[in-house]
């Protein structure tokens, strides 16, 4: 919410000035089946990645927030490692050749969690 002028004591009509950057994140939705054969991760049980996944939508991969308000005591690179290798691995499966998807950044720059440790310690 953010104010707006009222001119004369009319408020404004129309559309609201700053509506335009209300946007959210698409976040990739996978069925129990695709976490069966894709996304095992003997780290991870399905419930919190499906957690993590709800955290994600609700709070638009602001991994910060999500890392406070996640169940378990995981860091924010384990959190964020665990989401793109499901969003990595999800586009992969659906991909109909691998060809498709060389262009993606999921696939063409991975997260790297050892990468990210060591650009947060310099």
């Amino acid at each position: 919410y953010h104010w707006v002028r009222v001119v004369n004591g009319v408020p404004p009509t129309g559309d609201y000035s700053f509506a335009k950057y209300n946007k959210s994140v698409d976040i990739v939705k996978y069925t129990d089946e695709e976490y069966e054969k894709y996304l095992n991760d003997p780290g991870w049980t399905k419930e919190e990645t499906d957690q993590l996944f709800d955290l994600c939508q609700r709070f638009d991969l602001r991994f910060i927030v999500i890392a406070d308000r996640f169940s378990s005591s995981r860091t924010v690179e384990e959190l964020k490692d665990r989401y793109y290798s499901v969003c990595r691995a999800i586009v992969a499966a659906r991909a109909p050749a691998l060809g498709d998807i060389s262009g993606n950044p999921l696939v063409k720059e991975p997260y790297n969690v050892s990468q990210e440790i060591e650009r947060k310690r310099a």
